[in-house]
């Protein structure tokens, strides 16, 4: 069985260690956060938070990612979903 965690832990190592994806002061680091819908309690992290594709709180889900960038390309760094009522500085993988 696979560990996702770990798997994205070399994935990144890798990434990072690559003269050419490596960063460096001509990129950027890219945060999004993306609110979706949801109602009822049985989806994990539901709950009344700002849902910025609607433009107001209401029920739902909101996922933050990060990824890397420059002129030559881009690519994930990680994804994880908001706990309700938490900054996007406290988000969980």
């Amino acid at each position: 069985m696979w560990d996702p965690g770990a798997v994205n832990a070399r994935r990144l190592e890798l990434l990072l260690a690559g003269e050419a994806t490596a960063p460096h002061a001509g990129g950027v680091l890219v945060v999004d956060d993306s609110g979706d819908r949801k109602e009822g309690t049985a989806t994990a992290r539901v709950g009344r938070q700002w849902l910025g594709r609607v433009g107001k709180t209401d029920n739902g889900v909101v996922t933050v990612t990060t990824l890397w960038a420059d002129r030559r390309m881009s690519y994930p760094l990680h994804a994880g979903a908001l706990h309700p009522g938490a900054s996007a500085c406290r988000w969980q993988e």
